[in-house]
């Protein structure tokens, strides 16, 4: 639905411009560099845009409608996904499977 610009089966249920602004920077995060808009983070997943929504321990909820990517990870809950880690391996296996989605492998 948020891929789609807040469309479910032909059923605006989110208005398209809230999700444009929440996916506008309004700040970084100072621990992954990221640009963080209105309850996501915006990067850059296999060459194309997209946001994620992050939870502890390496759960993730990424979105990248360029790509018509939506993915999910869950992961080990008691371990903390600092960014210059865990989160990053994670975060590098996303990036892998977008480019082969997009054929850019």
């Amino acid at each position: 639905m948020v891929r789609r610009g807040g469309d479910w089966n032909c059923n605006q249920v989110v208005p398209a411009d809230w999700i444009a602004t929440s996916w506008t920077l309004r700040t970084r995060s100072p621990s992954s560099g990221d640009r963080y808009g209105y309850g996501w983070f915006l990067t850059r997943i296999g060459g194309h845009g997209a946001a994620y929504g992050r939870g502890y321990g390496g759960q993730l909820l990424v979105v990248g409608p360029d790509l018509g990517l939506t993915m999910t990870a869950i992961s080990d809950p008691d371990r903390p996904a600092r960014s210059r880690g865990y989160f990053g391996d994670l975060m590098a296996v996303i990036d892998i499977a977008a480019r082969v989605a997009a054929g850019a492998s």
